[in-house]
């Protein structure tokens, strides 16, 4: 199995062990649907379809007849959105003046600019990362690697970014549902009528659904923009960009980044003109 692959089973023995240990010959099709129903109570839907479709295929091997016809009924993939934003929109939303500014408005809007510059998960900022000039040149290192790579890092600190560590809003660490919360209403105010189309399959058809950007923004969007606007530049490794985001498979990074097909082509635009030029 390939690490991504690898660390979905780790996860799901770990759940397990949570629920009780069982032995793989006392394996029963009652106690997978028990335990799943278990995972539903306090995960999201499409992390638990992605336990059920590993619990499947261990029960195939163990030759288990396993009737999912009903739960998969039940836990019917949610819609995603993947968010992001343009080097001009994050401009412009770090210049915004709220209505009614206030501390936690501030630090989530640095929190996401950073992220959206460094491509950084704020709990690597916070916990191991270490500013270091280079050649002139502010660097952030995490020796030990980010939280989903053993592997180095260097990240550049760009103009936003700095602008950011010096502006005395980073440094405390906020629960992913209160960022949340709080980006929700930051970009609903900056962005009230922003919308993002999307794309899905349902009972064999393909559908479309039109929704407010400010209601599917999230943890996700910051390190999403980060990745989609640099890899829509057409001059940095898209390798580099991987090991910052911390993602190791290129197909998953190329479904992690909005809107590929425009980016790849945008990328090739931009390289034509860089050549002409």
């Amino acid at each position: 199995l390939d690490d991504e692959t690898l660390s979905i089973y780790n996860a799901l023995a770990a759940k397990i062990k949570e629920y009780g240990d069982i032995m793989i010959g006392r394996l029963t099709e009652g106690w997978v649907h028990g335990f799943m129903n278990h995972l539903g109570k306090t995960l999201k839907k499409n992390t638990v379809i992605k336990y059920w479709r590993k619990m499947k295929k261990i029960c195939r091997m163990l030759k288990i007849k396993l009737d999912d016809q009903d739960f998969t009924k039940k836990m019917v993939e949610e819609k995603t959105a993947k968010v992001y934003f343009s080097f001009e929109e994050l401009q412009h939303i770090e210049n915004f003046k709220f209505k009614n500014s206030s501390e936690r408005l501030e630090r989530v809007r640095a929190n996401f600019i950073f992220q959206a510059f460094t491509g950084m998960r704020y709990s690597d900022f916070i916990q191991q990362a270490e500013i270091q000039s280079i050649n002139g040149k502010k660097y952030i290192i995490i020796d030990s690697g980010s939280e989903k790579t053993d592997e180095p890092i260097a990240i550049p600190v760009f103009a936003p970014a700095e602008r950011i560590l010096t502006g005395g809003y980073l440094g405390k660490e906020i629960s992913n549902q209160k960022y949340n919360d709080y980006l929700k209403e930051i970009i609903g105010e900056i962005y009230p009528d922003k919308t993002i189309t999307i794309k899905y399959t349902l009972n064999g058809k393909e559908r479309k659904e039109t929704l407010f950007v400010k209601d599917k923004v999230g943890t996700h969007s910051g390190r999403r923009s980060f990745a989609t606007n640099f890899t829509h530049l057409g001059i940095i490794p898209k390798k580099f960009i991987m090991e910052i985001v911390g993602i190791r498979k290129e197909v998953t990074f190329d479904n992690y980044i909005a809107s590929p097909k425009v980016v790849n082509a945008e990328q090739m635009v931009n390289i034509l003109q860089r050549e002409q030029e």
